[in-house]
């Protein structure tokens, strides 16, 4: 039974033929690879005639040499990959390594930092599958979109690319889904994110949660506030343990002038305002109905509403 040289036994045997190709002496392989001098000597001989392949780019004798080079961190992936740093609340999304709840405002970001959480988890794991859920279709499929063109930026090579399905040649996938039960079941997760989150439908929320129960995903779950009421609002005001919670208000995000905020303040009903624009849920009805809490509080009259006293006259 022939004897395996010591070079492929260390696993360099591939490194040595690709730099004897490149040209490099047996000396300076020794020394770039670590190896005694008489094994690289034994292998060329034993080995070489047999080398037939074209010579490695100078990323690839990189690569052999001194090993893959260190994954980018979520952070560096996203600048490079949209052309601008993160800002600080985006910086802090994309460092988030726990299920997050993310409560915003309008125009925050939010969709480009997720696409970009996206892009990172597709490059960082061969296989990985990326479910993202909005309550529409075309909502899912802007931050495919947008994770789309970060994706091309970056140089991968999308060996699939359609409306609804992005498949890097590693094999991770980015899949977008519209907000139905039926639709999110029967994909098994790494990262689960659901978009708008406040108007997907209950139903939608529990047969989602069931995409990482085999994977250990991790959820973010994030959109601008409804009204008090469903598993979003349930999720911001108990936040499950091992969960994080972020919220950011407009005011928080230095793309948004104050300016245009004080002119939306100024013609916009407060409750319609403070949802949009300051992360904060509206009382169930949307708070526009023909009397406020507080209206309703300030009619009555030893504690008596002038509703009940119409009833008890009737």
């Amino acid at each position: 039974m022939a004897v395996r040289c010591q070079v492929c036994r260390d696993g360099k045997g591939e490194a040595v033929n690709a730099l004897m190709l490149a040209g490099w002496s047996r000396v300076r392989m020794a020394e770039e690879l670590g190896l005694p001098y008489q094994s690289v000597k034994n292998h060329i001989q034993r080995h070489g005639p047999q080398v037939r392949t074209p010579a490695p780019s100078k990323q690839d004798l990189d690569t052999m040499i001194h090993g893959p080079a260190p994954l980018a961190s979520a952070v560096e992936t996203f600048a490079a990959a949209f052309g601008h740093e993160p800002m600080e609340h985006q910086v802090e999304y994309l460092g988030e390594t726990a299920n997050l709840v993310f409560l915003k405002a309008r125009q925050v970001g939010a969709t480009e930092a997720a696409a970009g959480l996206a892009i990172h988890t597709a490059r960082s794991r061969r296989g990985a599958l990326i479910v993202l859920v909005a309550p529409s279709q075309r909502q899912s499929s802007e931050i495919a979109m947008r994770a789309r063109l970060g994706l091309m930026t970056l140089g991968e090579n999308l060996i699939q690319d359609s409306a609804t399905v992005i498949r890097l040649d590693n094999g991770s996938r980015i899949v977008s889904l519209p907000g139905t039960d039926r639709g999110v079941r029967g994909y098994p997760a790494d990262l689960l994110i659901l978009d708008e989150a406040a108007w997907i439908p209950d139903l939608t929320w529990h047969a989602a949660r069931a995409t990482v129960a085999a994977t250990g995903g991790r959820v973010v779950v994030q959109s601008t506030p409804g009204v008090e009421a469903g598993f979003y609002y349930d999720l911001v005001e108990t936040v499950p343990p091992g969960w994080n919670l972020m919220r950011v208000k407009a005011e928080d995000c230095p793309t948004i002038d104050p300016e245009f905020l004080a002119a939306e303040r100024a013609h916009m009903d407060p409750v319609l305002f403070a949802q949009e624009y300051e992360a904060t849920f509206a009382p169930p009805g949307g708070g526009r109905g023909l009397f406020s809490a507080d209206q309703i509080e300030a009619m009555k009259v030893d504690g008596d509403s002038p509703f009940a006293r119409l009833e008890n006259k009737w």
